[in-house]
């Protein structure tokens, strides 16, 4: 299985971002039930083929991460694991490919563009002749993660107009 660098969790802007994209009730139930520790535990299975054909196994280690790991050690195994396209399994790599900007360099903005590609992943792999329509599709899950953060506290009413409003150049750059 992978080893994980628990010591050092993404920034809760990222934490967050990642929240309000993929699972906003996350850090407010146990982690067994959220599609977070889901997506984790599918990627520990996909890991190790003996126990993605035991059943009892796959919700064993669902229990499991909940009752040995936090919510916050769950979201950082999830940042360095999950695929977010374009061959990029850490929040790290994601924003130096797509964005071109440092971990320690990014900013809110970078953070729910991140969080989006990770519920929307095809969309920044488009073909050119299909970006005008696919842009659509990506600029409104852009905003329905903005707007998620808002409903679950992690921003204001005015950072999610900010982000909105700037979501469209931010995004322009990463569907390349």
């Amino acid at each position: 299985m992978e080893d994980f660098d628990l010591a050092t969790p993404p920034h809760v802007l990222i934490q967050h971002a990642i929240a309000a994209a993929v699972d906003r009730a996350f850090f407010d139930r146990s982690p067994a039930s959220s599609r977070i520790s889901r997506s984790l535990k599918d990627v520990f299975l996909l890991w190790d083929t003996e126990i993605a054909a035991d059943a009892l196994l796959k919700v064993g280690l669902a229990i499991d991460l909940a009752n040995t790991f936090t919510h916050e050690e769950i979201i950082t195994m999830y940042a360095q694991a999950v695929l977010f396209g374009a061959n990029c399994f850490e929040y790290q790599d994601v924003l130096k490919a797509r964005l071109g900007v440092e971990y320690a360099g990014a900013t809110i903005l970078c953070a729910v563009t991140m969080a989006t590609l990770l519920v929307l992943p095809f969309l920044y792999e488009i073909e050119p002749t299909e970006f005008a329509r696919s842009q659509m599709r990506l600029l409104a899950g852009f905003s329905r993660t903005a707007q998620k953060g808002e409903q679950v506290g992690f921003w204001d009413g005015a950072l999610t107009q900010a982000l909105i409003s700037d979501g469209p150049s931010i995004i322009y750059q990463t569907a390349r």
